[in-house]
């Protein structure tokens, strides 16, 4: 037992039920619907692998899926640097999770995030943008990471769907997003859109449109009339989480046509 010599904190990992250690309960899993039964802290052990002296691997993970609300804060520090801050910002940095293991939890969240990606732009290109609605649920997801206003043009087919992803046309200040109507039309042509929609964030709650953003939309609609590809809608949605807000620049226009 003396050449096995570890810390107390470490044996209650190597001494628990081969059901209760994080590498062995993964091992037993034989369908998706165990896999997400699994909890956060034990997929985070697995990817950890080790702990340090005084604290297990277990206990480490616990410690950092509680140092945040949800995994999806973690997206939030894509960085080397900005993830070693975050845990000196928590004060949990005596775990065990120096930089081999913070470039590994990072790579994981990307790996992640990328496989969802991939999996919404699949589903959103057979569906519909047949309202704001449509938009704002599909652009809620990146509008919710954003610093700064973003703008976003839609390129749709003759049945409204899209037929490639939010063309990024402009990613502005904290207080607007600098466009010109070529901007956005450019993509539009190149990819022989039969019409677009247009959208961007607004880095607060109120999602009610400026002066600035009718008078954009206005001519995004006669520069769309001109050459044949027609804007649908200007959609502002909200980047707060929390704020599920949205409005259509075209319903206002309806309701106040002079």
């Amino acid at each position: 037992m003396e050449k096995r010599k570890k810390s107390e904190s470490w044996n209650v990992i190597y001494n628990a039920p081969r059901e209760l250690q994080p590498r062995e309960r993964m091992k037993m899993i034989s369908s998706a619907e165990e896999l997400a039964a699994i909890p956060d802290e034990v997929l985070l052990a697995n990817i950890l692998r080790s702990g340090v002296k005084g604290t297990n691997v277990l206990e480490a993970a616990t410690k950092l899926r509680a140092s945040c609300t949800s995994l999806a804060e973690l997206l939030k520090y894509p960085t080397l640097r900005s993830f070693m801050a975050f845990l000196a910002e928590k004060k949990i940095g005596r775990i065990g999770i120096g930089e081999d293991k913070a470039l590994g939890l990072i790579a994981a969240f990307e790996l992640g995030r990328r496989a969802i990606d991939a999996e919404r732009n699949m589903r959103n290109r057979t569906l519909p943008i047949r309202n704001a609605r449509d938009v704002f649920s599909l652009l809620k997801p990146e509008a919710d990471k954003q610093e700064r206003e973003v703008f976003w043009c839609l390129l749709l087919d003759v049945r409204k769907r899209l037929i490639s992803n939010p063309v990024v046309v402009s990613a502005g200040t904290k207080d607007v997003a600098l466009v010109i109507p070529r901007d956005v039309f450019r993509p539009a042509i190149r990819e022989g859109a039969i019409a677009v929609i247009a959208a961007h964030n607004h880095l607060s709650e109120d999602v009610s449109p400026s002066d600035e953003d009718i008078e954009l939309t206005r001519m995004l609609k006669e520069t769309g009339e001109t050459i044949g590809i027609p804007l649908l809608d200007h959609v502002i949605l909200s980047s707060v989480p929390s704020c599920d807000q949205w409005q259509s620049i075209k319903t206002i226009s309806a309701q106040n046509p002079n």
